[in-house]
């Protein structure tokens, strides 16, 4: 879940407004069939704030380097184990 339509919880003394991300059956709209469509390329009843957008961003990049950084250590643990190299000579 990335909290959009949601405040931070950053200290800015009160210059933060949650914004808006509607969801199916949630009032004041009637959800359209069309609807999920343009939530998908950011029209519709959307309202997020550059500062939303930056730390949504920020964890989706943290995310992907955290499994770039896991998927590089199991690999190399995976070589450092089928290595011909890391067996006794016979």
């Amino acid at each position: 879940r990335l909290h959009l339509g949601e405040k931070t919880g950053l200290q800015l003394n009160r210059q933060e407004v949650p914004g808006f991300i509607p969801r199916p059956g949630e009032n004041p709209i009637s959800w359209r069939d069309g609807d999920t469509a343009n939530l998908c390329i950011g029209q519709g009843f959307i309202e997020v704030t550059p500062l939303q957008m930056t730390v949504m961003t920020a964890a989706i990049a943290l995310l992907v380097l955290l499994l770039t950084m896991n998927l590089a250590a199991l690999a190399t643990q995976i070589v450092s184990v089928t290595s011909p190299d890391s067996g006794s000579n016979s």
